[in-house]
C-alpha cells in the first residue's frame, strides 16, 4: 500500500512538472466593487487589498490616467483621491509585485464614490543558473601546468 501512495505521489509530481501552469497565469482580474459615498463631488476613495487572503496593501500607487493625480495607499490599504471631474476616468492601481489593475469609473455629478480593488500577486519564475563553466569545457587557469 505505501508504495502504490510513494509511486502515484511520484507520479502526480511529474505531471505537474510536465505542464507548468503557475495560477497567476489562470487567475482573471478579479472583481472590483465601486459603491455611493457620502463624500463630496469629485472624491475617489477606498482599500487596496492583495488576494488570496485580501490582506491590505501598504503604498499601491491609485492614478487617474492622463492627469497627475496619484495617491498612495497607508498601511491599511486606504487611499483618497480629490479633485476629480464628473466624467468617466480610467484609475490604475499598482502594487509592488501585484498585477496592476485598470478599471473605468464614472465620477457622479453629486457625491463621491468608494472603490475596493483586489489585486493578483505577480508570477515570479525562477531559473536555474548554473555556477561555472559549462561541463565540456575545460576551466583554463592563469599559470597552471599542463
Amino acid at each position: 500500500m505505501r508504495w502504490y501512495w510513494l509511486f502515484s505521489s511520484i507520479s502526480i509530481a511529474l505531471a505537474a512538472c510536465a505542464h507548468p501552469q503557475r495560477i497567476c497565469e489562470i487567475v482573471p482580474q478579479p472583481p472590483y466593487v465601486i459603491m455611493p459615498d457620502t463624500a463630496p463631488q469629485g472624491v475617489l476613495r477606498g482599500v487596496i487589498a492583495a488576494l488570496p487572503d485580501s490582506a491590505p496593501v501598504h503604498l499601491a500607487e491609485v492614478f487617474v490616467e492622463g492627469t497627475s493625480l496619484t495617491a498612495w495607499t497607508d498601511s491599511l490599504g486606504r487611499y483618497r483621491l480629490a479633485g476629480l471631474p464628473a466624467d468617466t476616468l480610467t484609475v490604475i492601481v499598482q502594487g509592488w509585485n501585484l498585477r496592476p489593475a485598470r478599471i473605468r469609473v464614472a465620477i457622479p455629478p453629486d457625491h463621491g464614490l468608494r472603490l475596493w480593488v483586489p489585486l493578483v500577486p505577480e508570477c515570479l519564475q525562477i531559473h536555474i543558473v548554473p555556477a561555472g563553466p559549462p561541463p565540456n569545457k575545460r576551466l583554463k587557469l592563469a599559470g597552471a601546468h599542463k
